[in-house]
């Protein structure tokens, strides 16, 4: 009987061995996935933020208080018109359309409505990557 026990023993000892092995195994599995989806998102984003960039081509105020202007993406990722921020001499100012997206080498012309005259302030954008670009308001 005192053989038996031993044998018992080892088998249990064994089994939670590989129990453990097992367990180590799967977290291990868990945490280097979750590591690489996370590594690959933030590659995505990066690269995103950076293809992201456009320029101001012409910017004109009108006598009725609202001022056109015009850019270009002349990145290789989508802009969002939602996601741009437009000043005229500081101050934020609202614009239209403000939905939709400008693909690469597109030209995007947009009305913004200003209450003050424009005439020679400065124009800013600025985009959601932080990305900004800046031309002086010529008059009509």
């Amino acid at each position: 009987m005192k053989g038996v026990s031993a044998i018992i023993a080892i088998i249990l000892l064994v089994m939670i061995s590989v129990s453990l092995a097992g367990l180590a195994w799967v977290w291990f599995f868990s945490v280097s996935n979750t590591l690489k989806n996370t590594a690959a998102n933030a590659t995505n984003t990066a690269t995103s933020i950076v293809s992201m960039e456009a320029r101001i081509e012409a910017a004109r105020f009108y006598p009725t208080k609202w001022v056109n202007a015009s850019f270009r993406n002349i990145g290789t990722v989508n802009i969002s018109l939602a996601k741009l921020g437009v000043f005229i001499d500081g101050v934020l100012s609202t614009y239209s359309p403000n939905t939709g997206m400008l693909s690469p080498g597109n030209v995007e012309t947009i009305n913004i409505t200003n209450t003050t005259q424009a005439c020679g302030k400065v124009l800013k954008i600025t985009f959601e990557n932080g990305f900004e670009d800046y031309r002086t308001v010529t008059c009509t």
